[in-house]
C-alpha cells in the first residue's frame, strides 16, 4: 500500500519542498493551504498527478 502524506502549508516553502520530496518517493499526497490557487499552479508546474 502506498503511504498517504498529509501536508499543511503546502502553498510555499517547506510545505512545497516536503510535498515534492514525498511525491518523488512514491507517496500519495493530501495538500492543504490557504492559497489554493498557488498550490494548484505549483502542482501543475511540478507535474504532480491530480
Amino acid at each position: 500500500m502506498t503511504p498517504l502524506v498529509f501536508i499543511t502549508g503546502a502553498s510555499s516553502g517547506i510545505g512545497q519542498a516536503l510535498a515534492l520530496r514525498y511525491y518523488r518517493n512514491g507517496a500519495r499526497l493530501a495538500l492543504v493551504a490557504r492559497r489554493t490557487a498557488e498550490v494548484e499552479r505549483w502542482a501543475g508546474e511540478q507535474r504532480l498527478d491530480p
